[in-house]
């Protein structure tokens, strides 16, 4: 059956829903519920979302009744030079395993970038940045992300674990069996936390003795 493509409507939205959930499934249930928690600030609440059209920054991909792909696009404000610019941000990428093979991808990518003035993507699957690269992607400088741990929880490091070992159905089981059973997650999530209160301490003990050091005046 043929693959047509057109924009999504905000009429579309249980539908798109409906499709994610699904398309999700594979993934396991973390990372479905995050993409369906934050798709309405996404791609309705977002401050640079055009409230006045009724089309969303949404493409799908439909055989016949059914939607079978999307290409999503999260608007956000790009600052090049003195200029802002309204610039799309490549999301929630992803075709039913169904239809992989079919080039649904290539052709959702192809529209998308036409779509977007400026489009900006970041930490694909491989598969996605291969079809990217051919749809007129460039690599741009390497971004360095710095991140300083301050507190723990237990949930924060379920999802870890369940995200980790997704595509591994006996390494999710036993994590799940680890943390359900041996209580890992608050073990580790409790020892963590002895470790960064410690470091954290230290780390100011430190600041305070270089301060200390260079105290005092100089009469010239």
């Amino acid at each position: 059956m043929h693959t047509t493509i057109r924009q999504a409507l905000k009429s579309d939205k249980d539908a798109i829903l409906t499709f994610v959930e699904n398309a999700y499934s594979e993934y396991g249930d973390v990372l479905q519920q995050k993409v369906l928690g934050r798709w309405s600030w996404q791609y309705l609440d977002n401050p640079c979302v055009d409230k006045e059209k009724d089309s969303l920054t949404i493409l799908l991909a439909h055989k016949g009744d059914q939607i079978v792909g999307q290409a999503c696009m999260t608007p956000v404000s790009l600052k090049v030079d003195d200029e802002y610019h309204t610039a799309s941000w490549g999301t929630d990428f992803i075709v039913l395993p169904v239809c992989r093979g079919e080039g649904v991808g290539k052709k959702l990518m192809k529209i998308e970038v036409n779509l977007a003035k400026f489009m900006i993507g970041l930490d694909m699957p491989v598969i996605t940045r291969k079809i990217a690269e051919k749809s007129g992607y460039k690599y741009l400088d390497t971004v360095t992300v710095y991140r300083k741990f301050v507190h723990l929880n237990r949930s924060l490091v379920y999802r870890y674990l369940m995200k980790r070992t997704v595509r591994n159905p006996a390494k999710n089981k036993t994590a799940k069996m680890l943390c359900h059973i041996f209580m890992f997650d608050r073990v580790f999530s409790t020892l963590a936390n002895i470790f960064l209160d410690l470091r954290n301490i230290f780390q100011i003990e430190q600041k305070k003795g270089r301060f200390d050091g260079y105290s005092g005046s100089k009469k010239f």
